[in-house]
């Protein structure tokens, strides 16, 4: 049985949650079957994203490491020496984005963008009884969504865009104009996974350990 969209977004929320509020045991164990999933059912595509965020990674677990107070690392060459907390929290919080970044590879990756502004308008959209512009939302988001897909596929993309933006005329940027925003009615069976989901997530947070 196919997720709907909304029960894909819902899904990669509530592992964020877990992720962040449920214990360390908890929070390796997930994250270590989303990475395992991830590497044998799109691995191309999910080592390819990993590609892109090294550096961010990198730069994370170096901050992590220094500015952790604890007990400094023993024989350090420099004056300035990474913490053993600071190392296990780096190595951790890097690993929960690659955690995150593999469960939208698995759950968002293969939907067209369409599907997936849809979804979120479908989401947003009982927000507008107090006023909260979902369409507008929706239509902005997929705007941004078609240029990020226009550059990607250009050499020197973000060159060009910033040159681009720069322009007085914004007409240079040759993008579709209209949004097509694709909802898929939300049925019964739908209902009855967001409620399993839901059930689920509480109960992993619930119990302990």
């Amino acid at each position: 049985m196919k997720l709907h969209i909304i029960n894909r977004l819902i899904s990669v929320l509530l592992i964020a949650i877990l992720i962040a509020f449920t214990g360390m045991q908890k929070q390796v164990f997930i994250a270590t079957l989303l990475i395992l999933f991830a590497l044998i059912l799109n691995r191309q595509h999910f080592l390819c994203g990993i590609k892109k965020l090294k550096w961010m990674l990198l730069v994370l677990f170096l901050i992590f490491s220094f500015n952790t107070p604890g007990q400094y690392l023993h024989n350090w060459p420099l004056d300035f020496s990474p913490t053993y907390e600071g190392l296990r929290q780096g190595g951790l919080q890097a690993f929960k984005i690659t955690a995150m970044l593999a469960a939208l590879h698995l759950l968002l990756l293969n939907q067209s963008h369409e599907k997936l502004v849809g979804g979120l308008y479908q989401l947003a959209k009982p927000l507008q009884i107090v006023g909260f512009p979902a369409r507008q939302f929706a239509a902005r988001l997929g705007l941004t969504l078609q240029y990020v897909s226009h550059y990607q596929n250009q050499k020197n993309s973000f060159t060009r865009l910033f040159q681009q933006l720069q322009s007085p005329d914004l007409t240079v940027l040759k993008c579709q104009k209209s949004i097509l925003l694709e909802t898929t009615p939300f049925k019964i069976q739908d209902w009855m996974i967001l409620l399993v989901l839901l059930c689920f997530a509480v109960a992993f947070l619930v119990i302990k350990g």
